[in-house]
């Protein structure tokens, strides 16, 4: 449907018996086009647009994000609890990325374009959702963000409540985590967590310890062995079971 807004102008204003004879014709069809465009722009501009789509859509489909890279420092500092958490390594081959999508097509992730434009939406494209939520500003470069989108469909009763609105979690398969890298300044009560979760759940991961590097401002991270993987485990054992022979001891 195209939108002719002179001819409709000059049909309204013949309607309303002011003819081009009218001396102030000419300046009111001029003012009264003038008002509907910038209106007509302000309904379509992308952030508006954008905003409309995105709440539409919050209950349909949730986003992933995740990252390429595990070496940015200001990421561990922000999402990382200042070093003191760890990061997942996921297989990005594993089926968990290629579920369908809204129109039932397998997905893929899908790389963040960083710009300093706001993108203009074309409602025609089948993607234009992915398309507006994979472009964010050229600050946020450095997350070499990557984002999986996931269509909630029957699943919509699942939504949890937390202090900040309505969550829903999608379990992510053991065997989709590869690595685990524990932080810098991850404490031994995290750090033995973490071992502990991944004898618990039998993965087969490989562990790494971050550390900052001496002679730059970058962090080096080395592999634990799984020998001394599983030492560990099984020092927390033995530990465990001579704290409960002690407690039996003393009752």
């Amino acid at each position: 449907m195209e939108l002719d807004m002179e001819r409709d102008v000059d049909a309204v204003m013949k309607e309303f018996g002011i003819g081009k004879s009218n001396p102030d014709y000419n300046a009111a069809r001029t003012e009264i086009i003038e008002e509907l465009q910038a209106h007509l722009q302000d309904l379509t501009h992308p952030k508006r647009v954008g905003d409309e789509i995105m709440e539409r859509m919050e209950f349909a489909q949730g986003v992933l994000s995740l990252s390429r890279t595990k070496e940015s420092l200001l990421m561990w500092a922000h999402y990382g609890n200042s070093h003191k958490g760890y990061a997942l390594g996921l297989d990005e081959n594993h089926a968990f990325f290629k579920a369908p999508d809204m129109l039932e097509r397998p997905t893929a992730p899908k790389s963040v374009i960083y710009t300093t434009q706001r993108i203009h939406v074309d409602a025609n494209r089948d993607d234009y959702r992915e398309m507006l939520l994979c472009t964010k500003s050229l600050e946020w470069a450095y997350e070499e963000e990557v984002r999986v989108f996931r269509t909630f469909g029957k699943q919509f009763s699942d939504f949890e409540k937390n202090t900040k609105g309505q969550v829903h979690l999608f379990s992510i398969p053991h065997d989709c985590i590869r690595e685990v890298y524990i932080g810098a300044n991850c404490g031994a009560g995290t750090r033995k967590r973490i071992l502990n979760a991944i004898d618990r759940h039998k993965l087969s991961v490989r562990v790494f310890t971050a550390h900052l590097l001496l002679d730059k401002y970058a962090l080096g991270f080395t592999e634990i062995p799984p020998a001394q993987v599983f030492s560990y485990r099984v020092r927390d054992f033995y530990r465990n079971q001579g704290k409960q022979l002690k407690h039996l001891a003393h009752t």
